[in-house]
Formats: C-alpha cells, structure tokens, sequence
C-alpha cells in the first residue's frame, strides 16, 4: 500500500507539472515544494487554480475554458472535501455573477461528474453546481428548471462515489 501512494503522489506531480508545461488558458498555480502528499498538494491546486484566470473574459472562447474546467474537476478525486467545497463555492460565487457563465459551468460539470459518460463520476461534486443554477433568480425559469428537479434527488446524505468508466462492486 505504501508503494502504490508513492505511485500516486508522483502521478499527481507529474500531472501538475504537465499541466504548468502545457499550452493552457491561464498560467494553472505551481505547488511549492514545502507542500508534500497527494491530497495537500491537490488541495493548494484546488485553492489556487483560478487565482490567474481571468472569469470575466475566459469565456470568450468557450472550448479552451472547457479544457482548463476538465483539468480542475480532473483534481477532485485527490482534493480533501473541504477544499474542494471551498474551491468551487468561490468559483460558482466569482462565475454566478453572468448567468451565461454560470449556466456553461454547470453544463460542464454536468458532462464530466454527472453524465452516464463522466469520467469522474461524484453526485456529490456536481451538487453545488446544480443548486447554483436552481438558486440563481437571474436565470430564466426554463433554464433554472432541470437543475430545480436534480437537487431534490441529493437532499439524502450519500457516500462519495468515485467511479471509472467501468462500474465498481
């Protein structure tokens, strides 16, 4: 089990130094080295993923933010709950402001934590989003609609899911 937490947390620096390399929207944060183990340095990621973007002009170019967005829902699954709360509550606040923008996020999250084909499936990071649109008075009623209905159906408490394309036991 220790072998395999050193392969992760090596992955996890390797992908957060492929990120920093890559051709990306925004200059994505560089986690300091004081910062050790996986789910620290994947909380500081969350923290500070959009400290260098821009929200109010990003979404001139809907494609690329969708790559950049990918990329941070792709750090849930190893962020602590709280950060990763915190993260997106500060998000949805900054991006809340333009319901367009709110409503392309929420699509977006939906694809990638919620959809039959979302490739990290977690009802329970898709929930702010949905309860965003649904709370969110400057969005049409027909627009607010879908995620009014989706919200009821996590007012249970329920385990974290975290599932590949293959189902889990």
């Amino acid at each position: 089990m220790h072998i395999s937490r050193r392969i992760i947390t090596l992955a996890a620096i390797a992908l957060s130094a492929g990120m920093a390399q890559a051709q990306t929207l925004f200059p994505y944060p560089t986690v300091p080295e004081s910062i050790e183990g996986l789910t620290p340095r994947s909380d500081y990621m969350m923290e500070h993923f959009w400290d260098r973007c821009d929200l109010n002009s990003v979404f001139s170019s809907v494609k690329k933010f969708q790559g950049a967005f990918s990329d941070y829902v792709d750090l849930m699954p190893f962020a602590s709950g709280k950060a990763m709360n915190s993260s997106v509550e500060s998000f949805l606040k900054t991006v809340g402001k333009k319901p367009k923008n709110l409503l392309t996020v929420a699509e977006m999250a939906e694809g990638l934590l919620y959809s039959d084909t979302a490739h990290v499936r977690c009802d329970e990071c898709y929930l702010p989003f949905a309860k965003a649109v649904a709370s969110n008075k400057k969005l049409s009623k027909s627009a607010r609609r879908c995620s009014v209905l989706t919200v009821p159906r996590f007012s249970q408490p329920r385990r974290k899911v975290w599932a590949s394309s293959k189902s889990r036991s």
